[in-house]
């Protein structure tokens, strides 16, 4: 009977194995059979919110199910995060992300829970930012609202997207190399930060340029400068901030993330749904029309740079006293 049992216990050993890679292999075979959330923390007609929604589309054709877009703000994307993280790791649920993400949690304003709670799936865009002014405001020009900030240090009001956001620091950092002072105004989104400009609540909207192409054509907002290595085609007559002499060029970052724990088989049906919707003609037309940098990376890349952008940000609103 001893001789018997040792002789049973590897085989039992290895059949449970065997049902465990079955199993998972068949969550993966069968996913996805129902709808999918695509959550955003930004308000509508921002720039993560339209990536969110024109990425949406053709995943939801080459998924077989719907991808539906749903917005929750509030916390800079804290309050995104921590209603993905209560669903079940099941991959049903995913988060249009930012480089803004990894700028809150280098802040410490979320206390409970951090980064490594989510999974990274892919990359998805580049952005450059750019700085806008309101015709009413007291200059038209960036060196002409440089000159303004030095004779009335604070005085300068500009609006975006959140607190200790991409948005934020960059402002900041621009306003350091500068040598000025400014005043950022938070809002829940970028879209929300350009209706603040254009209502005249603020002179200056510090965002992306899709957010505010559509203004600048119809005459509402003056585009100062932007952080881009290059001009880009839709403002080609705006300064970058080096041709302006501020040594700064960055770019924001876009992706989709889930919960981790949800099945590695999983996780790469969702990425290369996602990178073939990514490759999709309206997809690349939409990048194009927005002066948008493809910026694919995969699972493991995307991963990395995430926690080395937090990593960064830590030094760097120490830095700037954030």
């Amino acid at each position: 009977m001893e001789v018997f049992l040792r002789k049973l216990v590897p085989v039992a050993m290895v059949v449970y194995l065997l049902g465990t890679i079955f199993l998972a292999a068949g969550q993966a075979a069968d996913f996805p059979k129902r709808k999918i959330t695509m959550l955003c923390h930004s308000s509508p007609g921002s720039p993560v919110d339209l990536m969110a929604r024109q990425l949406a589309e053709p995943a939801s054709k080459i998924l077989g199910v719907p991808v539906v877009v749903e917005t929750k703000t509030g916390g800079a994307g804290a309050v995104a995060m921590a209603y993905l993280l209560g669903q079940e790791a099941d991959g049903y649920t995913v988060y249009a992300m930012t480089r803004s993400n990894a700028d809150l949690f280098a802040s410490g304003q979320i206390k409970d829970f951090t980064w490594k709670e989510l999974a990274y799936l892919i990359r998805v865009q580049t952005d450059p930012f750019v700085l806008a002014a309101h015709p009413s405001a007291p200059f038209r020009t960036a060196k002409e609202m440089i000159d303004y900030a030095k004779k009335n240090p604070g005085k300068v009001k500009v609006g975006g997207f959140g607190s200790a956001s991409a948005h934020h620091i960059m402002a900041i950092k621009f306003a350091k190399k500068a040598g000025i002072e400014i005043t950022w105004v938070p809002y829940p989104g970028g879209a929300a930060a350009v209706t603040a400009t254009l209502g005249g609540h603020v002179p200056v909207v510090h965002t992306n340029p899709a957010t505010i192409i559509k203004h600048v054509q119809a005459g509402n907002l003056i585009p100062l400068a932007i952080s881009a290595g290059n001009r880009i085609a839709a403002f080609p007559e705006t300064l970058t901030y080096q041709e302006l002499g501020v040594a700064l060029e960055d770019y924001h970052f876009r992706g989709i993330a889930t919960k981790k724990g949800v099945p590695d088989d999983v996780i790469k049906i969702l990425h290369d749904a996602f990178k073939k919707a990514m490759e999709t003609p309206d997809f690349k037309e939409y990048t194009k029309k927005n002066d948008l940098l493809p910026g694919y990376m995969n699972h493991e890349e995307f991963t990395k740079l995430f926690g080395e952008t937090v990593e960064e940000n830590k030094k760097i609103q120490k830095e700037l006293g954030l």
